[in-house]
């Protein structure tokens, strides 16, 4: 990375004035710091970098600056200076302490130093940016600098598209389309509105627009935002939850018996759950439930599990991991341990957002908290594949229990949040006729032939109506039918899925698909020369609604805060997951990892690895939950 490009990243952040490539790492103190420079590659490699990007070698001049980072370590930064100093100077560097060409830092705080050339250095210029010297003024307008922290932790970048539900003067706006982003403002006052437009004007070239609407109802495409503005009330209402004492203690339960949740994990990974088979995981996990400290614990007759922890008033709140894996009956789902990763069909989807929400259970009740809102900590079935999410589909039909939001853990990640749900239609098309033999009974309707025919006029007319719109998908995945070579099926069959980011392109799509199967069938009736005819069968056998819960939503909200709180930049993302159905249904909902690092779902390869900071992960769920769960006091 030449100097120019790492100067302009390092320009975009609030809080981050230089950048220093790495010398070495050691302990906190004066005597290792020495030790580790002594020790060290210096050639010109590593020297640091000139305004072109080309690296000088040793005939600069250098100097040493160092800093104990809040006084934690107490060391002498006079001392370290003029040891690390010595080093430089044994090694053939010049030492000039006034205008040197390059200079090394040496950083001391708790439990390490680091040592490094300084390759980067900027100035700041959000004094220039005050709230009360911009067109446009408000009381408590925020402040250049914060603004920008936010949008950094919001994940705003070139080329991305961020959204501000309640842009008030536009300060985020700003400070996002200053470092490349494509903004929109979106306020219920007319005055904010054409307010944030003028400080915008006056700031960025291009790329912006403001319009006045309800946050609740954005005026934008579905799909259209990248990043999500945390609203500072939220932040706060965070931090201030995860300070109380009940809540640190839940915390420190969660990281204290990490080594349990691994164990649940496996355990869970262990008991076959086949599809349509998961009565055995269902039956283990419902034990777990009663064990961790829920209330009570019953199995619907779908075959969800639900341990139930009763609130103090009103509310429901459910958190959810699946309990379905992709794997046919007979599949080894026996975990491997190598080094620190765990190899095993399901491992990660969803073992591990089982052990999450069992693990939450346990530090509630460890910790004696109390919500307001009901909490129902949920296993559900059916959510992959053909499963078509019946168990959570069960759970919002029509005359079941009210669901005032629903968190789903699914995955590993802390960043990506799932608000927007993929919608998908999926079919299996059989078409049959007599059969017969190839050469004997040759002129019979075929159905593997109309089959083909079906196939091609399907993607003759979905390729022109993907070509353009939202993005919309289809795909013919499995196939089959016949008896023998030298036989004429009596049926062949096709299993086809179809997804959009639209429910009404999806639907169109999908009416496309039974028009065409309708046409084909009989086109290839009208080519047979003798016999009954063909006949079809058009079996939907998958259905998922699209749907976006709004970025300003409490819930989409606390998602992203609490992945902040956490250390994660938060993303939003659409996805097909249990969380499809509710905010179909209009129920708040998101999708959220449960830490760690995981690859390979769906396959016999999957792994998931224990990072060091995989309880990170429950203890982000833990919060999401009881913020909206509300209360979070000490019964």
């Amino acid at each position: 990375v030449t100097a120019r490009t790492l100067s302009a990243r390092v320009a975009d952040l609030a809080l981050t004035r230089t950048a220093s490539r790495l010398v070495a790492r050691t302990d906190p103190a004066v005597e290792d710091a020495v030790a580790a420079l002594r020790a060290a590659t210096l050639d010109s490699e590593d020297h640091g970098l000139d305004s072109e990007g080309d690296r000088p070698g040793r005939d600069g001049s250098v100097r040493v600056r160092a800093r104990d980072v809040r006084g934690l370590t107490g060391v002498s930064t006079r001392e370290a200076e003029r040891r690390l100093g010595g080093v430089l100077s044994d090694r053939g560097y010049a030492v000039d302490l006034e205008t040197p060409d390059r200079e090394l830092r040496a950083l001391f705080t708790e439990g390490v130093c680091v040592l490094g050339w300084v390759e980067v250095e900027t100035t700041r210029d959000f004094e220039t940016r005050r709230p009360t010297d911009k067109p446009f003024f408000q009381p408590g307008s925020m402040d250049a600098m914060l603004a920008r922290a936010l949008v950094n932790v919001a994940g705003a970048r070139r080329g991305a598209t961020v959204v501000d539900p309640m842009c008030g003067t536009g300060g985020l706006l700003l400070e996002a389309g200053l470092v490349g982003a494509r903004v929109l403002g979106v306020d219920a006052q007319w005055k904010m509105v054409r307010g944030a437009a003028e400080n915008l004007a006056a700031y960025l070239e291009g790329d912006f627009a403001t319009a006045r609407g309800d946050a609740t109802r954005l005026p934008v495409r579905d799909g259209a935002a990248d990043s999500v503005v945390v609203s500072e009330e939220t932040r706060t209402e965070i931090r201030a939850l995860a300070e109380r004492p009940a809540v640190q203690a839940a915390l420190r339960h969660v990281r204290e018996n990490h080594d349990r949740t691994v164990r649940d994990q496996v355990h869970l990974t262990e008991i076959p759950a086949p599809p349509f088979g998961e009565e055995e995981r269902a039956e283990e996990f419902a034990r777990m439930l009663e064990e961790a400290g829920a209330d009570s614990v019953f199995i619907d007759e779908e075959g969800n599990v639900f341990g139930v922890r009763r609130g103090s008033g009103e509310g429901r709140v459910v958190v959810s991991g699946h309990l379905d894996t992709v794997f046919p009956e007979g599949t080894d789902v026996s975990v491997e341990s190598r080094g620190d990763t765990l190899f095993a069909p399901g491992i990660g989807d969803d073992a591990r957002g089982l052990a999450t929400v069992l693990s939450v259970l346990r530090a509630l009740d460890a910790a004696d908290i109390r919500t307001r809102s009901e909490i129902w900590f949920m296993g559900t079935v059916g959510e992959e594949g053909l499963g078509d999410l019946r168990g959570v589909k069960h759970l919002f039909r029509e005359g079941g229990p009210r669901v005032d939001a629903f968190v789903s853990v699914d995955g590993t990640a802390l960043g990506p949040i799932v608000n927007r749900a993929l919608g998908s239609r999926r079919y299996r098309v059989t078409f049959t006729g007599p059969g017969g033999h190839s050469w004997g009974a040759f002129g019979l309707g075929n159905p593997a032939h109309a089959l083909g025919r079906a196939i091609h006029l399907f993607e003759q007319r979905a390729d022109e109506f993907t070509s353009e719109g939202p993005r919309t998908s289809y795909n013919v995945g499995r196939i089959g039918g016949g008896t023998a070579i030298n036989a004429i099926p009596y049926e062949a069959w096709m299993e086809v899925d179809m997804r959009s980011l639209e429910q009404s392109r999806l639907m169109r799509i999908d009416s496309m698909f039974r028009s065409v199967m309708d046409r084909a069938l009989e086109e290839a009736n009208e080519v047979r020369r003798h016999g009954d005819s063909l006949e079809v069968e058009t079996e939907l056998v998958g259905d998922r609604p699209s749907g976006e819960v709004p970025p300003s939503d409490p819930l989409v909200q606390r998602a992203a805060a609490t992945a902040m709180r956490f250390g994660a930049d938060p993303t939003l993302e659409r996805s097909s997951t249990d969380s499809n159905t509710p905010i179909a249904a209009g129920v708040p909902a998101v999708t959220v990892g449960g830490g760690g690092q995981g690859q390979g779902a769906h396959s016999l390869d999957e792994w998931w690895l224990d990072t060091g900071e995989a309880h990170r992960g429950v203890q982000r769920v833990l919060l999401l939950v009881l913020g909206q769960a509300g209360g979070a006091g000490s019964s």
